[in-house]
């Protein structure tokens, strides 16, 4: 469990945007079709929950409970996963994929493990037909898995570099503004003895020595200030997320899921839609909110209710961002419930559909919580369903008024 944990960190990490993939895996997509002369072709990331495709021979973003995955299979391994015949194979011959359209019959997945040895998903090939690929084929899939991952990881470096360059900027701003006072002042004061004409010609080229220095200096932090910030609007543009587009995000990303399990999902808001928040942290924020909803479907029956609201308010000048997700669940005991909010792992229970819960999901969301500095807690009776509430500093960004 404690492997599947920093698994998980390993993933949230990375703080892949499961929606905007396709276009950027695409090439890889079609590369490993045409090596393994296969018709279908997924990329495929496991979170706690489910196996999220975010690039595959169709267009849509594809979800489906991580128990029903063959790649799940894949990721506990470390060599190529090759099933010839998945109708002959008593672990696969009955999934849905399998006995209905597209009726697959042959499965190939290598790993996606990143560069600290975490597989995080699988690249996997398909066919209609029953057949076996060479063995070169497979050490070409398993390359093109490898570059899939580089091409994960230096998107992940690329952002947490904008999140720095930011900090420059923002500590240069800081700097620029803390320096121009005190040297306006020796200014302004330098124009006041000039002003006053009282004073021997000594002391006025001393004073006017003075006044050059300072308003060089000033230009000085102007021309750095400029250069810095030259590009500024469009940079800070990669590096912020509006909240509206978290919202989106998760109604698209489990809306379907939801679908599949018959939940009524729903999301809500309060907040205005303008407001903004630093890429990384819209990032996590939603791998948490992600998570809990994963959970609540794994334990709310067919016909349940599922709700996100969102709230800000303001405590001491602090923008603090609360966040709740419902449902009509099985619920808490007591004793989970305490449990929980007293920060330890809970035991192993079963979902509606007797699929196995291990706590690990939960405790993940809480150290997620726990990195931005948040709290959770848990409000539940049993059959009555559960609410887990979040309460977030929000970063300081440049926002609209609310």
């Amino acid at each position: 469990m404690e492997e599947e944990i920093r698994r998980l960190q390993e993933l949230a990490k990375l703080g892949i945007d499961f929606g905007k993939q396709k276009k950027k895996l695409q090439p890889f997509v079609e590369l490993a079709k045409f090596i393994t002369e296969s018709p279908v072709c997924e990329i495929n990331i496991i979170d706690s929950h489910a196996q999220w495709t975010i690039a595959r021979t169709k267009d849509s973003l594809k979800a489906i409970p991580r128990e029903k995955s063959i790649c799940e299979d894949t990721i506990q391994q470390n060599f190529t996963h090759e099933i010839p015949d998945l109708s002959k194979n008593e672990r696969y011959q009955n999934r849905i994929y399998v006995t209905e359209e597209p009726h697959f019959r042959y499965y190939c997945g290598v790993q996606l493990t990143t560069s600290d040895g975490y597989n995080i998903g699988s690249i996997c090939v398909l066919d209609m037909e029953p057949k076996q690929i060479s063995i070169e084929q497979k050490q070409m899939l398993g390359n093109l898995g490898q570059f899939v991952v580089d091409h994960i990881e230096r998107e992940s470096r690329f952002f947490q570099l904008s999140e720095q360059l930011d900090e420059l900027k923002d500590s240069l701003r800081n700097l620029n503004h803390d320096v121009r006072g005190p040297i306006s002042g020796i200014i302004g004061m330098a124009d006041l003895l000039l002003g006053n004409g009282d004073h021997d010609e000594g002391l006025e080229e001393d004073v006017l020595q003075i006044k050059d220095s300072a308003q060089a200096i000033i230009e000085e932090i102007d021309g750095v200030l400029h250069t810095a910030l030259a590009e500024d609007g469009s940079e800070k543009n990669l590096t912020q997320t509006s909240l509206s587009q978290v919202f989106e995000k998760i109604k698209r990303l489990y809306s379907p899921l939801a679908q599949q399990k018959g939940h009524d999902f729903s999301v809500k808001s309060s907040i205005n839609k303008e407001l903004s928040v630093p890429h990384d942290f819209s990032v996590t924020l939603a791998q948490i909110i992600g998570n809990l909803v994963g959970n609540a479907m794994k334990f709310t029956p067919e016909g349940g209710t599922i709700t996100v609201d969102f709230s800000r308010k303001m405590e001491e000048e602090k923008q603090i961002l609360n966040v709740s997700v419902e449902d009509s669940g099985k619920g808490m005991s007591a004793d989970q419930k305490q449990a929980f909010n007293n920060g330890q792992r809970l035991e192993k229970s079963k979902g509606t559909a007797d699929e196995e819960s291990f706590g690990i999901g939960l405790d993940h969301i809480r150290q997620l919580v726990e990195k931005q500095n948040g709290d959770i807690v848990a409000e539940s009776n049993e059959s009555q369903g559960t609410t887990f509430s979040i309460r977030l500093l929000m970063p300081r960004v440049d926002n609209p008024d609310t």
